[in-house]
Parts: C-alpha cells; structure tokens; sequence
C-alpha cells in the first residue's frame, strides 16, 4: 500500500523503531494548490499540508535533506547513499 501522500500525510508503517536498519530520507516541494486539493478532498489536515498549501521555499528540500543526514548520522552513525534528485520536466521555482 502507499507509505505517504505527497506533502500531506505520512504513513505509520514507514515508522523508524528501535529495529530499523536502513533509512531513506525525502525532502521534497510540492506545489500550494496541489496539496490543498489534495488535503481537502482526502480530509487530512496536517501541519506538512498546512506549511505546503501557504508555500514554502523551493531551494529549502535540498538544504533540510543535506541537514538531516548530517544530524541522523552524527546521532546514530552508519554511512549516506547517493542523493537521488528527481525534478519536474520544465518546472521553473516562482521567484
């Protein structure tokens, strides 16, 4: 089944327990309208759906991604895989 919905919910069995041995960090932007259609018509009204529906920074994902990994690191340990960025086909960030 789906482990979140974009920018709106996140799921519980995605949940990090004290067994957990390999982590996969998102960070990502979503597009205001797009997340308040969603939330409303799934009628999940989180803090991640409230914080995307009113806009955030674009260039913000990349920055939390790369703090993040450095904190959860620096905490647990272990070794960083490759950064994956995947970018919309002709997306331009509003400035």
């Amino acid at each position: 089944g789906a482990q979140a919905l974009a920018g709106v919910m996140g799921g519980a069995d995605s949940a990090v327990s004290a067994g957990t041995r390999t982590v996969f960090l998102e960070s990502a932007h979503f597009a205001p309208a797009a997340i308040m259609g969603v939330a409303r018509r799934f009628g999940l009204h989180s803090d991640a759906a409230h914080r995307f529906e009113r806009g955030v920074d674009p260039d913000l994902p990349e920055r939390a991604l790369q703090r993040a990994t450095a904190l959860l690191l620096a905490v647990c340990g272990g070794r960083a895989g490759p950064l994956q960025c995947t970018e919309w086909p002709g997306w331009t960030a509003p400035r």
